[in-house]
């Protein structure tokens, strides 16, 4: 499968410096995961591997409260993301 496909799904994700708190950063990362499951499900791409960052993500804000090591995971798996998208 061609990762571009791929690169157009996952959310473009904004750094912790745009927002002005920890929670508006969290909601913004949670927001675009929703938006780029829904997508990935109409396209039936939910098993590709260079989507288990998203999954990961949906998978910690599933189990709310977030604890520091929730917060630290997800912005790992964000940066992952980040990654992918501009190198591949």
């Amino acid at each position: 499968m061609d990762t571009n496909i791929i690169k157009e799904f996952l959310p473009n994700l904004k750094l912790r410096d745009f927002f002005d708190t920890t929670p508006d950063y969290l909601n913004h990362i949670s927001d675009s995961i929703d938006k780029a499951i829904l997508q990935a499900e109409e396209l039936l791409l939910t098993g590709h591997s260079c989507l288990r960052p998203v999954y990961k993500i949906k998978g910690i804000f599933n189990n709310k409260p977030l604890d520091l090591s929730d917060i630290k995971e997800i912005e790992e798996q964000a940066n992952r993301i980040r990654s992918f998208k501009i190198h591949g």
